[in-house]
């Protein structure tokens, strides 16, 4: 039985070592941000490739049905950046809360 506690304790503090520690507000709001700058990178990447490498390079004609798709490909990827934006907890600075009532 001796034997048991031991390994369940040795485990217990190996698995420890595995799981992230408790976030804080600055961890999250870092994640959020940079799940944010991801789909904001998706949108310029699907822009760039759908919209303005076929305009640059005439090698294809111009399909206004495959550069709307890119466009709100584009845009959904934009809108679910901005909402992952508008899930960091932005407070009120001492400095911004000094220059009177608002």
């Amino acid at each position: 039985m001796k034997r048991f506690h031991r390994f369940a304790a040795r485990f217990g503090r190996k698995l420890r070592n595995l799981i992230p520690p408790p976030s804080t507000d600055k961890h999250r709001e870092d994640r959020l941000k940079a799940i944010a700058g991801v789909f904001q990178n998706i949108a310029l990447a699907i822009w760039g490739l759908g919209i303005l490498t076929p305009i640059f390079t005439a090698a294809a004609p111009l399909h206004t049905s495959r550069l709307a798709v890119s466009g709100f490909i584009g845009l959904f990827s934009e809108a679910f950046s901005l909402f992952f934006l508008a899930l960091v907890p932005y407070e009120t600075d001492k400095e911004d809360s000094d220059h009177g009532p608002s």
